[in-house]
């Protein structure tokens, strides 16, 4: 990524909890120390065979997730906005799969972050099934 990490403030904290209600619905989920990382419009998030090694949540801001072929044109598959999230990121950290895909932002803003040991340790993995995301 090209900005740096940082812890979540409380604020943002709560700002994650009303983009995600249901996260302030599962014991500890919102508790947890988030890491921040912060972006600017135009920087590229994700490059293709990168190591998908987090659980990703947007706070603020736009992302559009494309594909890139041999001749480096793009196609946009979808954008993602605060309340969302990418798809391919998640079936990416479940199957322990490197990025096939460009993320970049199309907007300044900030996403959070947990480690995939978090994600696969069983405490954020088993309770993604009763968040209505």
């Amino acid at each position: 990524m090209a900005a740096y990490a940082m812890e979540l403030k409380p604020s943002e904290q709560r700002v994650l909890s009303d983009i995600f209600p249901s996260v302030a619905e599962v014991p500890g989920l919102s508790d947890y120390a988030w890491n921040k990382q912060a972006f600017k419009s135009g920087d590229v998030l994700f490059k293709p065979g990168q190591p998908c090694n987090r659980f990703v949540l947007l706070g603020h801001g736009t992302i559009r997730v494309q594909l890139q072929n041999d001749q480096g044109r793009n196609l946009l598959l979808y954008r993602i906005e605060p309340g969302q999230l990418c798809i391919h990121s998640l079936i990416n950290l479940i199957n322990d799969q490197n990025f096939s895909y460009i993320t970049s932002a199309d907007s300044d803003g900030w996403l959070c972050w947990a480690e995939r040991s978090s994600f696969r340790s069983g405490w954020i993995a088993p309770r993604l099934s009763t968040l209505d995301l």
